[in-house]
């Protein structure tokens, strides 16, 4: 008996420790993954911004939600007007904006209709000319980026505007009208992330040089890891879903997706409607949600040119980590699904910034973007606890709205030429950062329409050679 009891004693005191410490999360900053666009929302169908409205969303000081992506939507009779002003009010905040179309002109459609029906083939041209005379009309420098459908997969199911396009549709048009529409090009925004529109072209080496992001929403399927389009140099972004009320499971829900899009090298999350409801909003009737605070863990903290790093994605049930780094900020983002609060110790190997002042920030039901305090720092490691249903942030370092990176010497006279010499081969070598959070594509910046005049800045990660600087000036040809 006395034995017996000894040896359930000892059990016990060696699984005691692990009970006190918790979750265990190693981070480790020299192993890196996808570089980071941004976090964002649509504004299709909404009503025009107003300074109010525009500061909440993309600002991103106290009470702003700090989002960097604008998704536009590209009316088939030409009523802009909306869209121009709320781009304007997103680019003039720093934001990257994209628009996407749900249906052509009906004289471009097979049923002249649009509602269903399929793009003309034949009507390639006139589409990419269509297509260009939105961001005309917007405003050169206010879109950044131009999507060729909206749920093309779907678009004979629904009773609203949509149009079917083919995966070979999407070759052609790639292959060869693609570059006339004068802006980087994202395609398919299959309704739930399918790829088989998209591997075809991805598949044509002529059709895939003139794709820059493949897009893709989750409706009824899961994020994954899209390792064709991320082995092609892609940026792979989920640009549209959304949950439904705002209550912690709602809110968990959401943050347990953008955790999983991240940790499958998504580089950006883009929410659908950001003002049109309190059931589906981020900021509604001059009040953020809680859902928005949820986007905001990311977005505040996690800016265009960050890099993700190793972490230890589910240390226990419930709990999620994943993390970032940038020039001057390192970044963590836990989340904690469980209906208790649960203890994580965080482990740091090989981060670029001193990892010290570690400040945490949480967001809840009960918290809104909450500043918790300084975490104690010992050996590299801290130990933080985690509210019940919650989502906090630890950062370090100097936060900057967009991370500075290397350059090459701008005084040569061919930029393309001089620039691939620096660059690695992984995605994120394909493109630049003005300081504004405007992004370029590498492939055209001997294209005078693809750049607007600036100092442009490169993504993390980029091998520097000899003559690099620490920008690069772009001026208009």
């Amino acid at each position: 008996m006395r034995k017996a009891f000894f040896d359930r004693t000892a059990a016990l005191l060696m699984v005691l420790p692990a009970i006190i410490l918790g979750a265990q999360v190693t981070v480790d900053f020299s192993k890196t993954h996808q570089t980071i666009d941004g976090f964002g929302g649509s504004s299709a169908w909404c009503s025009a911004y107003n300074a109010a409205t525009a500061d909440a969303l993309f600002g991103n000081k106290e009470n702003q939600l700090g989002l960097t992506i604008l998704r536009l939507r590209i009316d088939p009779g030409n009523s802009w007007a909306t869209e121009k002003t709320n781009a304007t009010m997103a680019k003039a905040r720093g934001a990257t904006v994209f628009a996407t179309p749900w249906s052509p002109p009906t004289s471009m459609k097979s049923n002249g209709n649009v509602v269903k029906g399929y793009i003309i083939a034949t009507k390639f041209t006139e589409f990419a000319a269509w297509m260009k005379s939105f961001w005309t009309y917007c405003g050169e420098g206010n879109v950044d980026i131009m999507s060729i459908e909206n749920e093309p997969d779907y678009a004979q199911q629904i009773s609203y505007e949509g149009c079917g396009w083919t995966a070979q549709n999407f070759v052609d048009f790639c292959k060869t009208y693609a570059p006339q529409i004068g802006k980087p090009i994202m395609m398919p925004e299959s309704m739930n992330y399918s790829f088989a529109l998209s591997d075809p072209t991805l598949n044509d080496a002529a059709a895939a040089a003139n794709v820059t992001y493949i897009g893709g929403h989750l409706y009824g399927t899961q994020p994954k890891k899209y390792t064709l389009a991320l082995n092609k140099g892609k940026h792979v972004w989920e640009t549209e879903h959304y949950y439904t009320g705002d209550g912690a499971s709602s809110c968990m829900s959401t943050a347990k997706e953008i955790m999983d899009c991240m940790n499958c090298d998504f580089s950006a999350y883009v929410w659908w409607w950001m003002t049109y409801s309190a059931s589906e909003g981020l900021y509604y009737g001059g009040n953020l949600q809680h859902r928005g605070w949820v986007i905001a863990q990311f977005s505040k903290w996690v800016r265009p040119g960050f890099v993700r790093v190793d972490a230890t994605y589910n240390p226990q049930s419930g709990v999620y980590v994943v993390a970032f780094k940038g020039a001057t900020t390192n970044v963590i983002v836990a989340m904690n699904n469980s209906s208790s609060s649960q203890s994580v110790t965080f482990a740091i190997s090989n981060a670029t910034v001193t990892v010290a002042g570690v400040t945490k920030y949480t967001s809840s039901q009960s918290k809104s973007g909450a500043n918790d305090g300084a975490m104690t720092v010992t050996n590299n490691s801290f130990a933080a606890t985690l509210d019940a249903q919650c989502v906090s942030t630890f950062v370090w370092g100097t936060p900057s709205s967009v991370e500075p990176r290397y350059g090459i010497n701008p005084n040569q006279k061919d930029a393309e030429k001089q620039w691939r010499p620096f660059l690695t081969s992984n995605a994120e070598s394909g493109f630049l950062y003005q300081v504004n959070g405007k992004r370029l594509s590498i492939s055209g910046i001997n294209e005078a329409r693809s750049q607007a005049p600036g100092i442009f800045i490169m993504p993390g990660n980029t091998q520097i050679g000899n003559g690099a600087v620490k920008a690069l000036h772009v001026s208009k040809k």
